[in-house]
């Protein structure tokens, strides 16, 4: 009773281990997978097609949105795609685009608010003229839609969007000491806009004001190839390797199980009478004999809880086929095994005796 729910504590053990082993598992396959699918889609260098650069999140490398997003953050974005003629369409004033831009011979991605428009317009004098001044800052201005309408009423003829004037949303980056009031950190920035012009088809997509705190961190770490190899691919590695030796030592298990099973058979059939120490000696023996033929030390294998040093050593008992239709078994083959011990015990006992006998009879 007792062996039995030793057994069975024993088997509910293994079974709460293995239920933590695979949750464990599960939960480090999860977040690599994760991660690996976060790098491996993230916007990465600038391709040839601008356009197929993904912006569904993005990790943020300044501040210069502070008060928005600030760095380290992951913001999400939106494609941009064309309407039915063909063009991206004009964006609002005021939109957080995220566009390409070149600088000293260098793309990069940005991602700076929308504050006016460039534009091209021709005059009485039929001459042409462009910039983004004349419309910058009018209340009115707000869309495309407005844009031309305010220009029509200037007498802005043949006038014409052509890209936009933008802008960070964190000033204090341009002051000495942050302070929006204080001095200028260079006269340059005097009007505090980004310089240059972003056109039309530069940008690639729009945030869509979603954002998540502090993730962009991990992710920009991750993106070093040391720190994906040490989080990612070594975890990952192990876990294999784990779950190889887990199947190995598996189908060692069900072949050695095999191997006790068949031998069995084997020897019932020839001797249907074998003790259960026999029976234990039979499978023990079929088992070294399947791991000698893998090439494992048999003595590595973990012995049965329930076997004593006896059985371990015992030799194996010869069975000799019946002599008649009762299958009687040789007496001598299947006496069990008595100790060195009990049998000089047991011969200096009857020497004893028969000393005692010879001198009765002397007398």
């Amino acid at each position: 009773m007792k062996k039995e729910k030793t057994k069975k504590q024993k088997k509910e053990k293994s079974t709460i281990r293995l239920w933590i082993e695979n949750i464990i598992e599960v939960v480090i396959v999860a977040i690599c997978i994760a991660f690996s699918i976060i790098l491996i889609s993230s916007p990465g260098g600038i391709k040839e097609d601008i356009h197929k650069i993904n912006v569904s999140y993005m990790p943020v490398l300044s501040n210069s949105m502070s008060g928005t997003f600030e760095k380290g953050d992951i913001i999400f974005g939106t494609k941009l795609k064309k309407g039915d003629d063909g063009k991206f369409p004009i964006l609002d004033i005021g939109t957080v685009a995220i566009f390409v831009v070149e600088q000293n011979n260098t793309k990069f991605i940005n991602t700076h608010r929308i504050v006016g428009y460039y534009y091209e317009y021709k005059k009485e004098d039929g001459k042409y003229y462009g910039g983004y001044t004349e419309l910058f800052n009018v209340e009115s201005v707000k869309d495309a839609e407005s844009a031309y309408a305010y220009a029509e009423s200037k007498g802005m003829m043949d006038f014409n969007i052509s890209g936009y004037k933008t802008s960070g949303d964190n000033k204090s980056i341009y002051y000495i000491d942050g302070d929006v009031n204080g001095e200028l950190i260079s006269p340059s920035n005097d009007n505090l806009l980004d310089s240059g012009k972003v056109n039309i088809d530069d940008i690639i997509g729009v945030w869509n004001g979603k954002k998540i705190d502090n993730l962009g961190n991990a992710i920009i770490w991750l993106q070093k190839p040391l720190n994906f190899f040490l989080v990612i691919l070594i975890p990952l590695i192990l876990l294999f390797a784990y779950n190889i030796f887990i199947l190995v030592k598996y189908v060692i298990e069900v072949k050695t199980a095999k191997a006790r099973k068949l031998a069995l058979e084997e020897a019932r059939t020839s001797a249907p009478s074998l003790s259960a120490e026999e029976e234990e000696e039979i499978k023990r023996k079929a088992v070294e004999e399947y791991m000698k033929k893998m090439g494992i030390d048999p003595n590595s294998l973990t012995k049965n809880d329930n076997s004593s040093k006896d059985d371990l050593i015992e030799e194996k008992v010869n069975v000799v086929e019946p002599v008649s239709d009762d299958k009687v078994v040789d007496e001598k083959t299947v006496a069990k095994k008595r100790t060195t011990k009990k049998f000089t015990t047991g011969t200096k006992n009857t020497t004893n005796s028969s000393k005692k006998d010879d001198s009765k009879k002397s007398n």
